[in-house]
């Protein structure tokens, strides 16, 4: 749509490689591994990749935000094919995990916020974490309004989305899902 200057700001998952888009990060989240509160992996400490090569793992499906962060982690450390279920949603993920059923990997900012508090944990397995970013996009050679340059203005400061008090635990679900 912004190619098409139907819209003149437009936001995505992935930094764009378009040469006539500029494309910059303002939401900074992260896929974590997260299981039930009553799972034994749940609070565990010292806990290595490897410990999870027995549990089923739950990831979305093709194609979604993150799918490609996550599918990196699990092959970096051999865990591909545990892959027990490819979901629709994060919702689902989070049901599954929720019903005790096995490991789910969600962006952070799906596990609650707004004084909404979600019963799962994150394990502690910094390895099969990682950054994911929410990118907004503009074309290059597009006169700004005043109204998009304040726009831009306000949604850039790395201060908005990060830091105490900001909206880092909020649910903010990205455009594809």
């Amino acid at each position: 749509m912004t190619l098409g200057r139907t819209v003149d700001v437009g936001f995505i998952s992935r930094a764009s490689t378009r040469p006539e888009l500029d494309s910059q990060p303002v939401l900074v989240d992260e896929i974590v591994p997260i299981v039930n509160a009553d799972h034994p992996l749940a609070g565990a400490d010292g806990l290595k990749p490897k410990d999870l090569m027995h549990e089923m793992i739950f990831v979305r499906e093709e194609g979604s935000t993150g799918r490609d962060t996550t599918d990196r982690l699990l092959q970096e450390h051999g865990l591909s094919d545990r892959i027990a279920m490819e979901a629709a949603s994060h919702e689902a993920i989070r049901a599954l995990v929720m019903a005790g059923a096995g490991i789910g990997f969600v962006p952070r900012s799906c596990l609650g916020g707004a004084g909404i508090a979600v019963p799962v944990s994150i394990i502690d397995l910094p390895q099969l974490c990682a950054p994911l970013n929410l990118h907004m996009v503009c074309l290059k050679d597009r006169l700004q309004s005043d109204a998009q340059a304040r726009f831009m203005e306000l949604a850039s400061p790395p201060d908005l989305w990060s830091g105490p008090g900001a909206f880092n635990d909020s649910s903010l679900p990205f455009a594809s899902d």
